[in-house]
């Protein structure tokens, strides 16, 4: 047969007899053996591959470890039968250091394949691409290519219609034509069958998934470590792989260039040196994820945000939106690898940052605290959360007293942010530490009494009074002759809700006039407000009156409207002492209000809750129900369950005078459960409470509830 001449576009290619032979090469490595999950990423390939309009190449993308090309191998198996006329495969990269393959290269290898005679094949690489177009018309054939570096790459190596590219890489690659898939980590059920699969019993492999991250090639390097040594438990497994600084080696080591360290190792020595530094950077302290902005202080990189773009499009970061801007995090086990060539430059990188966050969280504090819109700093507090508590604890471990004094002091405030009771209470903890190593007594003397504070709020009784007692045991020896009246304060606080009010009335006295004496408004407001809470429980209210008028002066002279907020609430009470209900509600709504005007919802609920019991007083039960059901929801939002016993206690109160006696048995029931771990007199009167109304459930009651349960 004559040569055929082939013209696409500008390129004329000559190809030779290319109908002498048409034999169907079949070049794809074996199956993937044993490969579990990926079941819906498979079919969709699948379908898009044979639908009426199917892609000419579909890429497979992620980060290094993901599973790219066993997934790409699983699916061109699958769909051999779609493709009878030849199955072709290519390896662009290599682990193993060997030169990587060029577009021409692969081309002139799928030419071969295909029976073009080497001394036909063009030296341009356009006429090469041109020339399987050529060889491919009319036929189906599968072209599988790994590791692909750009999307010019994916339409050079592209065959004639009818055939399909399946490519995979590790950038995310688009163009005309390419239908991409973007893959993460194996669903945990799937990592924990692939797992399980492999010897490793129920209660273990879940343990092990989480510390390989998901990632499928960590995953199978567990997997074979639990087949291939019998003596190997998935217990013992699981706790090496809990330790961060043995998860690499366990899932690297004897594994050659398919452990985990080589996969990440080949994507890292990839990059220029200016990428692999602010790399490795980005890993000095274990931040949940950086932006631009924290991204710039742990690197020193002005370019922070253009760097962590294209490492973004490497895979080598996740990328999620935030409220300023992306937000970027690393792969636990490839921060592992990053933080394993780090030297000197990593411990400065991760100084520097872990102050920069308690100054920046400072700030943000400072400026809700002076009644600047919430909206930014409460964004700030909850995105930030986690890469605060790391901070935290880098200042902790390096003893930095003075950044890790202005961190604790920029979580510690009423208004309304993200602040879990958990971490918040480590970062305490953490203070105390600190500041007692460093002889800084009354900076851990101030920790103690926040402490014991909130957990009075959380009515943990027994622990807030140990607050009390560390806080006393750190006052100086030279100064305990004049007394502590911090502490006094405190305890009073404690021991007037567990009803010693005397006791209570004692110290407030006793520590008044040493802290009216430093001539801060704020501190002496808070003190009469101690002071007159005790004289409204003693029944002396219009004396509780007096002093309320002179603590809302006090809280209006510090700026304090949170304070002023309470003393409202305070004054609500003597009203109420008086039988004066109608001045009572004016004075909670006063509260609210000024609740509302700072924003702070979660402090809501006990104004709420009285005033519920004021309109119930006037029969207006709905106004009640409502009031009280926006309390429990102020109560869950700050985590406290005793108040939230409390509320569904009233609430299931209305309930049982309705007739829904079912209702009302669950919700104290409901009470009951959040009561659980909780101590002092406080919680003793919720419970007392409780017990009496389901023991007091009539047996024709009860029977209704029993049927009620059985439907």
């Amino acid at each position: 047969m004559r040569p055929v001449r082939v013209q696409i576009g500008s390129v004329v290619v000559e190809t030779g007899n290319v109908a002498a032979k048409r034999t169907a090469p079949s070049l794809l490595p074996r199956r993937p053996a044993s490969f579990t999950g990926r079941e819906e990423e498979l079919a969709e390939i699948v379908a898009q591959a044979q639908g009426e309009l199917p892609p000419s190449v579909i890429c497979l993308s992620g980060r290094p470890g993901v599973g790219k090309t066993a997934l790409a191998l699983e699916a061109a198996h699958r769909l051999r039968g779609a493709y009878p006329d030849g199955h072709l495969f290519a390896e662009v990269g290599t682990h193993s250091g060997r030169q990587r393959l060029t577009t021409a290269d692969v081309l002139e290898r799928f030419l071969v394949a295909l029976d073009v005679a080497p001394a036909r094949i063009p030296a341009k690489l356009e006429e090469r691409s041109v020339l399987l177009r050529a060889v491919t018309r009319d036929r189906r054939v599968l072209l599988v290519v790994d590791d692909v570096v750009a999307a010019e790459d994916l339409a050079l190596l592209s065959a004639s219609p009818g055939c399909l590219l399946l490519a995979t890489s590790r950038r995310a690659l688009a163009g005309p034509g390419i239908l991409g898939f973007a893959l993460d980590g194996l669903r945990r059920h799937e990592a924990v069958a692939l797992l399980t699969g492999a010897g490793a019993d129920p209660e273990a492999a879940p343990v092990i998934a989480d510390a390989c991250g998901l990632l499928p090639l960590a995953l199978r390097i567990a997997a074979a470590r639990l087949a291939l040594d019998p003596g190997l438990r998935a217990a013992d497994l699981a706790e090496v792989l809990a330790e961060p600084d043995a998860r690499l080696p366990a899932l690297s080591s004897g594994m050659g260039d398919r452990a985990v360290r080589a996969s990440f190792g080949y994507s890292y020595r990839a990059l220029d040196a200016g990428a692999r530094r602010f790399f490795r950077l980005l890993a000095a302290l274990p931040l949940a994820d950086v932006t631009a902005e924290s991204a710039a202080v742990l690197t020193g990189a002005d370019d922070a945000a253009e760097r962590l773009r294209a490492l973004a499009d490497l895979h080598l970061l996740d990328v999620r939106d935030g409220h300023r801007g992306p937000r970027y995090r690393t792969h636990d086990l490839v921060a592992l690898f990053c933080r394993e060539l780090l030297g000197d430059e990593g411990r400065d990188a991760a100084d520097r940052t872990a102050a920069w966050y308690a100054a920046r969280t400072l700030e943000v504090h400072t400026a809700l605290e002076t009644g600047a819109d919430p909206t930014e700093a409460r964004h700030w507090y909850r995105e930030e959360w986690d890469n605060l508590l790391a901070a935290g604890l880098r200042l902790r471990d390096r003893g930095l007293a003075d950044p890790l004094w202005t961190l604790v002091r920029a979580v510690e405030t009423d208004l309304d942010v993200h602040s879990p009771w958990s971490g918040w209470e480590r970062l305490h903890r953490w203070g105390i530490e600190v500041f007692t190593r460093h002889g800084q007594w009354e900076r851990a003397r101030a920790m103690h009494e926040r402490l014991a504070l909130a957990l009075r709020e959380g009515m943990r009784m027994t622990e807030a009074f140990a607050e009390v007692r560390a806080m006393r045991a750190l006052l100086p020896v030279d100064r305990r002759a004049a007394g502590d009246a911090d502490a006094d304060n405190t305890e009073g606080d404690l021991r007037r809700d567990e009803g010693d009010t005397r006791g209570a009335l004692r110290l407030y006295l006793r520590a008044h006039p040493v802290l009216a004496a430093r001539g801060d408004p704020g501190t002496t407001a808070w003190s009469l407000h101690g002071i007159a809470d005790t004289l409204s429980a003693l029944g002396h209210h219009r004396h509780a009156l007096r002093l309320r008028a002179a603590e809302l002066a006090a809280f209006r002279r510090a700026g304090d409207g949170f304070g002023m907020a309470w003393a409202h609430q305070g004054a609500a009470e003597a009203h109420l002492g008086l039988g004066d209900a109608e001045a009572a509600e004016t004075a909670l709504r006063a509260a609210l209000r000024q609740f509302a005007e700072l924003g702070t919802f979660k402090s809501e609920g006990w104004a709420l809750e009285r005033l519920a019991e004021v309109v119930l007083r006037d029969g207006r039960e709905e106004e009640a129900l409502v009031s009280l059901t926006v309390a429990l929801r102020s109560y869950e939002a700050r985590g406290n369950l005793g108040d939230q016993a409390r509320a569904l206690l009233r609430i299931g109160d209305i309930a049982h005078g309705r007739g829904r006696t079912a209702e009302a048995a669950a919700l104290w029931r409901t009470a009951q459960a959040r009561l659980a771990g909780l101590d002092g007199g406080r919680v003793e009167s919720i419970a007392d409470g409780l017990r009496s109304r389901l023991g007091g459930l009539t047996d024709a009651e009860a029977d209704v509830i029993l049927a009620s349960g059985s439907r």
